[in-house]
């Protein structure tokens, strides 16, 4: 029995518990939140322990702490599950600061625990079929991308740049990571405009470039909507994602990945099976029950994410902007 204690009782803490529920021998045993109530709302389908205190939550006998708390809390919450020594997955954005970023990756390798950040591109079934079929080669190499994040979030905590760093790094950095790990490579240089809520990126490799739109900004009722598009020196990748409502994983949209060779052959790649947020989840108790580190993503590069997205909000001000390469 895996035990994992839940951190943060809000809309991805309910997706997390809900997900962990689907798993075979797993149980949350903690629930923390700002709230009493909001923590024992959450808590009582298993039957868990609520608090308001992380010391009394890392009390909890457990191995793991999942993260669901506004990011400028990640890093003080990862810092003490590893003293405690437990393993942490870790909602996205890794940290505010790539410094707490690069002090809990050392942290986790210290306590000899788990630092997985659920970058969910990375187990969305049509987005790592997209990503395989390029590093296959499928496509030749790619020379060009471009990727859209459309959603209505009046509500929404990405409008609080103190706790998540604003939608340029909370939520553009899906696309940044996912661009990052298709070229296989750190941007060279950066460049953005529009404003934070709807920005246009510009994402200079050294062997290509991608243009990313990202807006929190839509009207009430808009669909949440993404897009990726990849242009290869052999073929073109293409992806749409629409949601059937406002939130992500709302029913009744449309999903369509597509492949055409350079050929003129179009087709429809095979998809594996599965739910994103519950593929990151059963692959994170799957590398506790092995006691080894996730061969999808590394805490070095969640945190180059971070860092590739700092200086795209950077280049809002003007003037493109260099991108230094994390070792």
């Amino acid at each position: 029995m895996v035990r994992i204690v839940i951190a943060g009782s809000g809309y991805m803490g309910a997706v997390h518990s809900e997900r962990l529920s689907q798993i075979p021998n797993v149980h949350v045993v903690g629930v923390l939140a700002r709230s009493l109530g909001s923590a024992e709302t959450l808590a009582a389908p298993w039957g868990a322990r609520a608090t308001t205190s992380l010391e009394e939550l890392l009390a909890i006998p457990c191995d793991a702490v999942d993260i669901c708390l506004p990011t400028d809390r990640h890093a003080t919450t990862a810092l003490a599950a590893f003293a405690a020594k437990r393993h942490v997955i870790c909602e996205k954005p890794i940290a505010l600061r790539v410094e707490d970023a690069l002090t809990m990756a050392a942290a986790a390798q210290a306590a000899d625990r788990l630092l997985l950040i659920a970058h969910v591109l990375r187990f969305w079934p049509e987005y790592r079929a997209a990503r395989d079929l390029v590093r296959a080669g499928e496509i030749g190499q790619p020379t060009a991308a471009l990727a859209r994040r459309l959603k209505y979030s009046a509500s929404d905590p990405l409008t609080n740049r103190r706790e998540s760093g604003g939608p340029v790094v909370d939520l553009q950095i899906h696309d940044v990571d996912f661009l990052q790990w298709c070229f296989g490579t750190t941007p060279l240089r950066v460049a953005a405009a529009g404003s934070e809520y709807h920005t246009f990126s510009t994402l200079v490799f050294s062997d290509g470039a991608a243009s990313i739109e990202a807006g929190s900004d839509l009207p009430a009722g808009y669909p949440f909507a993404s897009q990726v598009e990849i242009r290869g020196d052999r073929g073109f990748l293409s992806y749409l994602y629409r949601a059937g409502g406002e939130r992500v994983e709302q029913a009744g949209g449309e999903s369509l990945l597509r492949l055409w060779r350079q050929s003129g052959t179009a087709v429809l790649p095979a998809v594996p099976p599965g739910e994103a947020y519950a593929l990151e989840l059963e692959h994170f108790v799957d590398c506790i029950r092995r006691h080894e580190p996730s061969a999808i993503i590394t805490p070095q590069e969640a945190a180059q994410a971070l860092q590739t997205s700092l200086a795209l909000r950077d280049a809002l001000k003007g003037g493109a902007m260099a991108v230094p390469q994390l070792q």
